[in-house]
């Protein structure tokens, strides 16, 4: 798996990559009671990925396509993109590669990684703060460059989408292992080939 990482960073270049994004929906239909939340299903430059949204007051839709930046946290910083809110794109970079197995878990981590850039969005729960807590702790010697932020790219007119005058797509952050749970392994996919062949073969002999 390390390996298959390694690759697929050394593929996203070192350098900014502006992508092309497909809004494919929520992955799981939890809703907090007005929004769905965590994680949502993307189509990056043709690829599937799973990511979380870390902007509130911003608007998408099922289908919806635009073009992103593709940042690591540092090619992001290096540009002054993430000036004067470094702390808050660590955190949310953190929380983009903690777990939530429940329905709730995943609405406190939603909740609390949309109050980072909206305080006050949401009134903080205990298990926010936990979340918060949790990433706070862990910034200081966290990997980043496994993690990928979208920041879309405004078009010219206004900063506002050009189907919709309103606001402008949401920003998604991801980490390349949950990536890579869409994108089966090479060899894994060749084994896999061979596995149905000699079963084949066997069932065939067998009858």
């Amino acid at each position: 798996m390390r390996s298959a990482v390694l690759v697929l960073l050394t593929a996203m270049g070192l350098s900014a990559n502006v992508a092309t994004v497909t809004f494919d929906g929520p992955a799981t239909g939890v809703n907090n009671g007005t929004d769905y939340v965590l994680p949502y299903d993307l189509t990056v430059d043709g690829q599937p990925v799973l990511a979380d949204c870390y902007d509130f007051f911003d608007q998408i839709s099922t289908g919806e396509t635009w073009q992103a930046n593709e940042d690591t946290l540092a090619q992001a910083d290096a540009t002054g993109m993430f000036a004067g809110n470094l702390t808050g794109y660590e955190m949310v970079g953190v929380m983009s590669t903690m777990s939530a197995p429940t329905p709730q878990s995943q609405i406190d981590l939603q909740e609390a990684m949309w109050n980072v850039f909206d305080p006050g969005a949401f009134v903080v729960t205990a298990g926010m703060a936990a979340d918060n807590a949790t990433a706070a702790g862990e910034i200081a010697g966290f990997n980043f460059s496994v993690v990928r932020y979208l920041e879309p790219v405004l078009p010219p007119s206004g900063g506002v989408k050009a189907d919709v005058a309103v606001a402008p797509p949401q920003p998604f952050v991801f980490d390349v292992p949950k990536k890579l749970e869409f994108t089966p392994e090479p060899w894994s996919a060749v084994l896999m080939g061979l596995g149905l062949v000699v079963v084949g073969v066997w069932r065939r002999r067998v009858s």
